[in-house]
């Protein structure tokens, strides 16, 4: 197990990833947007997880080991209980996803400071009861390194099942939005005082590409050096793909400790967590 240290006595770097996370196979068709947008590919985001209540769809999620999965508090304000989920990965379209297939959760754990209001500290993890193999289609992203900077105007990738329109209806593909981070004082001008510092957002001045509801949980993801990292959990936004309204995503870093403590917490044996690599409000 790895700890952080704030002092390095060779004066020298060193990250190590006890799992492999953030990869997957090349994929050079990565244009659109969830909102109209384009279909995924099998394959090109194997960390996305459909969460379902009753074989229906509800929220997104991220496969960070085979047991555990990252998702938004909010998705569990109407079904708290573990009972009520089932995880499902590896599929593109929510018809091939069948109940016998889906894995069952244990364990629903919100972060003790989640506020339903400003929705601060939008952040949980779900442990299956029994672990995913990992394959070409299942596979975990990266969790950030600490102090890991991801620059402004870096291109992230949200994927989802959500609204293929504002007050639309589900989507029955995977799709993906290319959006670029957003500098965080230019993104509090549109959100003050709603944007807390927990928050980070991604898109565009003049909208038309955004994540959308149904799609709140899933991953913000940014490929650096190589490897994909789970920069965000889509959060919020006002409406969806509006001009000078930024999707708003949970920022990963910020909770980062909490979430390996979680894991250690309640891990079994230490495989199942990794250590640390060195205006209408619409829940997306």
């Amino acid at each position: 197990m790895g700890y952080h240290s704030k002092s390095c006595q060779s004066g020298l770097v060193v990250t190590i990833r006890c799992i492999e996370c953030g990869t997957r196979k090349s994929f050079t068709n990565t244009s659109g947007r969830i909102i109209g947008g384009t279909p995924a590919a099998r394959r090109e985001f194997p960390w996305q997880v459909s969460l379902q209540v009753k074989n229906r769809h509800i929220c997104g999620g991220s496969i960070v080991t085979s047991y555990w999965i990252v998702t938004a508090a909010h998705c569990g304000e109407r079904f708290r209980s573990a009972f009520y989920w089932r995880v499902h990965a590896g599929e593109v379209l929510l018809s091939s996803m069948y109940p016998i297939f889906g894995h069952k959760v244990q364990k629903f754990i919100w972060h003790d400071m989640y506020d339903t209001q400003t929705k601060d500290y939008d952040i949980a993890l779900m442990k299956l009861l029994t672990p995913f193999t990992i394959s070409d289609k299942i596979r975990p992203i990266c969790l950030p390194n600490y102090e890991q900077i991801f620059p402004t105007d870096s291109e992230s990738w949200v994927t989802g099942w959500g609204d293929a329109e504002e007050r639309g209806t589900l989507s029955e593909i995977l799709r993906k939005v290319k959006v670029p981070l957003i500098n965080s004082e230019d993104c509090r001008s549109k959100y003050f005082p709603a944007l807390l510092p927990r928050m980070i957002c991604a898109g565009y001045q003049q909208g038309g590409f955004d994540a959308c509801q149904g799609d709140s949980g899933g991953p913000l993801a940014i490929q650096q050096n190589s490897i994909w990292w789970l920069v965000g959990s889509t959060s919020w936004g006002y409406g969806c793909g509006r001009e000078n309204k930024p999707g708003v995503y949970m920022k990963i870093a910020s909770v980062r400790r909490w979430i390996y403590l979680q894991m250690k917490l309640r891990k079994g044996p230490f495989s199942h967590a990794p250590p640390p690599a060195t205006s209408s409000l619409i829940l997306a």
